[in-house]
């Protein structure tokens, strides 16, 4: 290829090498195809080698479009100073002088010839050094006008840049570890993530500064710097409010749902205190007895009737159990079937059983009983009815007098 152009590769400068016999076309291919690259940086400084050029048959005009098209390039990135350093066999130097003269009046283009090569590359390196100086001043401005806070860490753990945010935040970083400047410690951290993000990870995560009492959304990423070492530019954005929004609103769907829950509550136990005021109107005009026991079997409720069944007040048999007004032997029975029931969550059905009446008659009733459940499905007791049946046993097998006294026979 007649030209040659190359990027170092720390983007210091570019090196553009004419070699053998150059027309105007290649010369102004090459150059758009630079230009047009995604790794030239604009400003960057420009090292042209003539050393091995034969002949060239770039005339003026192609002299002239090749510094126009430049100059559109650079006006379009604001650029107000490009420095371009020569090296060219003495033969050229005359007449290439008197070209960019002409043609470079109205450019930012600042071209230096040079008949050695070690001196074009020389200064060539100096102005590289104050590009890249430049370009990280520009960097700073952009950083420190940032609401973010951005701090660079060099392989060390030291702290090279700070911008104006994180100052503020967590003060001079001048001289400072990053373990140090953020933690007050003396050594590096047992969970440090530089490694991994040196080894090209970016890492993003949620971390609370003790030292501010803020929360932040940090961004680590690496960069190599113009030297071949490697830092670390770490992003810190304060989501203290944002946090605080967010657990507020879990606390406050947190609060919804138990208000939920407690006017659910509320709606069943009113809607339970219906049902048992309905059941307890029915109770007062009803020739049976009925009757609320909870999970143990104690009662809970009774209506009037109790006393006509067994010659107790309503209030005297509360907080006793059914079994306390039967012999022995048949409390001891209706206890298993109690029990099973209970287990199974089954309704009381028909159970025959015999009762003593307070005056110590026999009663022999039949309990029929639904089980009673709270709102998560647990067992907290029976709600039922008890029929006076003696009579109907009387009269289906008569008991003699002498044995058994039945209450209404």
């Amino acid at each position: 290829m007649p030209i040659i152009i190359e990027i170092d590769q720390k983007r210091q400068y570019l090196t553009a090498s004419y070699k053998g016999t150059v027309s105007d076309d290649e010369v102004i291919g090459a150059w758009k195809g630079v230009y047009e690259g995604s790794e030239w940086t604009p400003g960057m400084p420009e090292l042209i080698d003539l050393s091995a050029l034969d002949d060239a048959k770039v005339t003026l005009q192609g002299f002239r479009e090749v510094s126009d098209y430049c100059s559109e390039v650079f006006r379009r990135e604001r650029l107000s100073n490009v420095i371009v350093s020569v090296f060219a066999p003495r033969r050229f130097q005359h007449n290439l002088m008197k070209s960019y003269r002409m043609v470079n009046k109205n450019s930012p283009v600042n071209t230096m010839l040079f008949n050695n090569f070690e001196d074009a590359k020389a200064f060539l390196e100096g102005c590289s050094h104050t590009f890249i100086q430049n370009e990280i001043q520009k960097m700073k401005k952009v950083f420190d006008a940032m609401a973010d806070g951005v701090c660079i860490i060099n392989e060390d753990h030291s702290i090279q840049y700070a911008n104006s945010a994180m100052e503020i935040d967590f003060g001079d970083y001048k001289r400072k570890k990053c373990y140090e400047y953020f933690l007050g410690k003396r050594t590096v951290c047992s969970w440090c993530k530089n490694p991994q993000v040196f080894s090209g990870e970016t890492i993003r995560r949620d971390w609370y500064s003790p030292k501010t009492k803020k929360t932040y959304d940090l961004i680590d990423t690496f960069f190599e710097n113009p030297d071949g070492s490697l830092s670390i530019i770490e992003i810190f954005r304060d989501i203290t409010e944002r946090k605080r929004i967010e657990l507020e609103n879990v606390r406050l769907l947190e609060e919804l749902k138990e208000a939920s829950n407690e006017i659910n509550t509320l709606k069943r136990t009113l809607e339970l205190k219906r049902e048992k005021e309905k059941f307890r109107r029915l109770a007062e005009v009803t020739s049976d007895w009925l009757w609320e026991v909870d999970a143990n079997g104690t009662y809970t409720y009774s209506n009037p009737i109790v006393y006509e069944l067994l010659g107790y007040l309503p209030e005297e048999i509360l907080g006793k159990k059914p079994f306390d007004f039967m012999p022995k032997n048949e409390a001891e029975r209706i206890k298993r079937v109690f029990r099973k029931l209970k287990a199974e969550g089954s309704p009381l059905k028909a159970i025959e059983n015999v009762n003593l009446h307070k005056n110590g008659c026999r009663v022999v009733l039949e309990t029929s009983g639904v089980p009673i459940f709270n709102d998560s499905g647990t067992f907290i007791g029976f709600r039922g009815i008890d029929r006076n049946i003696s009579n109907r046993k009387l009269r289906k097998k008569p008991s003699s007098p002498e044995k058994t006294r039945i209450d209404g026979s």
